[in-house]
């Protein structure tokens, strides 16, 4: 009978307070929320500490996971990268370099147009490279070379001229490699690569041109044993003149001519007149340049 009595009490009191009973009902809930919250903390203490700091709440703003970007600053100087002092008195020519270099990973961090400049900018730049045309205005590229070797600064000449006395001038004065201006870009950008890490270049062309010079060196030492008389009609074959006309600028008959060729073949070691003539004219045009 009690057992009903309490039954009847309950359903009264929800009919007439519904109110008190939701309150109830959830205060109720809230303490199994409490409880089993603190079920969880005992049973994984971390997991509920990081629950608890990337909670969300009004006003609150959401950490974002992503890495931030890189700054303009670090993009700018890339571990690697080569950086290069152009020399050369035309500025169209640095300009157009530097176009071609920064793509391949080479940076420009200055140009200079003479020695002075140059010096400058390496004082207060202390480039990796520095890229050198021999012909700057009146001033000789070679001394600029043997400069900068003085002061420990790598260089790397960068010429037009391509004949062997230029590049071995200019290994002597103390330059790591040579690039002609004819050589692709890519030639170049190796280069600069190599002479940055210690190693020395020579372009194919300049190597063509050294490969010429000990030959013309070989071919000098054979002159050494020529007479005044062999001497004298090698230089006019070299100026382009037949054999009448070295006949007649030397007093002497064509077969007296003609016998100087003979002898000058053997000491030359050459194998005919066709050679003769094509070395005379070289070693002129060299001697002329």
């Amino acid at each position: 009978m009690r057992a009903k009595l309490d039954r009847t009490a309950k359903t009264a009191d929800r009919n007439v307070c519904p109110t008190l009973h939701l309150a109830r009902y959830g205060q109720g809930e809230r303490q199994e929320d409490n409880v089993r919250s603190q079920n969880e903390k005992q049973d994984n203490p971390v997991g509920s500490r990081f629950l608890q700091r990337n909670r969300v709440g009004p006003g609150m703003k959401e950490e974002s996971s992503r890495t931030p970007a890189a700054s303009p600053e670090s993009a700018i100087s890339t571990p690697g990268t080569v950086r290069v002092l152009i020399v050369d008195d035309h500025p169209a020519v640095r300009q157009g370099l530097a176009l071609l270099l920064e793509p391949e990973g080479v940076a420009v961090c200055a140009e200079a147009g003479n020695s002075a400049e140059a010096l400058a900018r390496v004082e207060e730049l202390r480039p990796d490279v520095v890229l050198v045309d021999l012909s700057l205005g009146e001033e000789d590229g070679s001394l600029l070379v043997a400069e900068l070797t003085r002061r420990a600064v790598p260089t790397l000449v960068y010429s037009m001229h391509e004949d062997g006395r230029r590049v071995e001038s200019a290994f002597a004065a103390g330059a790591r490699g040579y690039v002609t201006k004819r050589e692709v870009h890519r030639v170049l950008v190796e280069a600069i690569g190599a002479v940055a890490a210690g190693r020395r270049f020579v372009s194919p062309r300049a190597a063509v041109a050294l490969a010429d010079r000990v030959v013309d060196a070989r071919a000098d030492a054979a002159c050494d044993g020529l007479s005044s008389q062999e001497r004298q009609v090698y230089r006019f074959l070299g100026e382009g003149q037949g054999t009448t006309e070295i006949a007649a600028a030397m007093g002497i008959s064509t077969r007296t001519v003609e016998s100087y060729y003979a002898r000058m073949l053997v000491k030359l070691g050459l194998g005919g007149m066709r050679e003769l003539r094509h070395e005379a004219i070289v070693r002129r045009r060299e001697d002329t340049a």
